[in-house]
């Protein structure tokens, strides 16, 4: 299982450096879209990251604790949640028709994501917040502070009230989703480390995107940033191991 795990994580990693770097490189039309081909290589990517969770949450152990098999599955649905809002930001269908800011329409499967992800990182880092009583409540007032300062700093003012208040709310999943990360690597010390770092790199890549909102950011930025995205939910699916014995 750990050298298929390496293999699939090696695959998508060489992916996200062969996409940044062709992508980095080519040259593009005006109509401010990524070639199709390049969209859907990233959506392979992520293809390959659920795969990936999805293999390990098969083979768990059948002696292992109930919380733990319920961790990895939210998990697995919580990948599969953020799939359908990358193919809705891939924009190889045209869904403007819906919504005329068509990243507005990826909110609702990330934000349904980040839930799934904050209650698979709530039950694996459990040990570490009944360790400590205060964890949870210093973690709530943490959560507000930081949410409203990144809804303040990076989503622009004068965007319109449909883009401005649903990134609060979302603001406050993806937040809530990276002090959650920070609680599974307290509970299990080193091998808990990429799963703080997946959830950071992941708000890392939310915060990049609320920038440019309503807007989506320049080509070639936009592509640093997916890269951000796919290597933070890879080791946010490699986090479906805390549900195995330690070695």
């Amino acid at each position: 299982m750990k050298q298929t795990t390496f293999w699939l994580s090696a695959i998508v990693c060489i992916f996200i450096v062969a996409a940044l770097a062709f992508g980095l490189l080519g040259t593009y039309d005006n109509t401010g879209q990524l070639p199709w081909y390049l969209k859907a290589s990233l959506l392979v990517q992520m293809s390959f990251v659920i795969a990936l969770a999805a293999l390990l949450w098969r083979n768990i152990p059948e002696n292992m604790p109930a919380e733990n098999r319920k961790a990895a599955w939210a998990l697995v649905l919580g990948l599969l949640l953020s799939f359908g809002g990358d193919f809705v930001n891939s924009r190889l269908v045209d869904l403007t028709f819906i919504m005329p800011v068509q990243t507005m329409l990826s909110v609702p499967f990330f934000a349904a994501a980040h839930v799934f992800y904050i209650l698979a990182f709530y039950r694996l880092g459990r040990p570490y917040l009944q360790a400590k009583p205060k964890a949870l409540p210093v973690s709530i007032v943490l959560l507000v502070i930081a949410s409203l300062v990144f809804w303040l700093t990076l989503i622009n003012p004068e965007a319109p009230p449909d883009v401005r208040y649903p990134a609060l709310f979302y603001a406050f999943l993806v937040t809530g989703m990276g002090i959650a990360g920070v609680w599974v690597a307290l509970a299990h010390g080193a091998r808990g480390v990429g799963t703080m770092v997946g959830g950071l790199l992941f708000v890392l890549s939310d915060a990049m995107l609320g920038y440019y909102l309503p807007d989506m950011p320049p080509l070639k930025l936009g592509l640093i940033i997916w890269a951000i995205y796919v290597a933070g939910q890879l080791l946010i699916a490699r986090t479906v191991w805390l549900a195995y014995p330690a070695d």
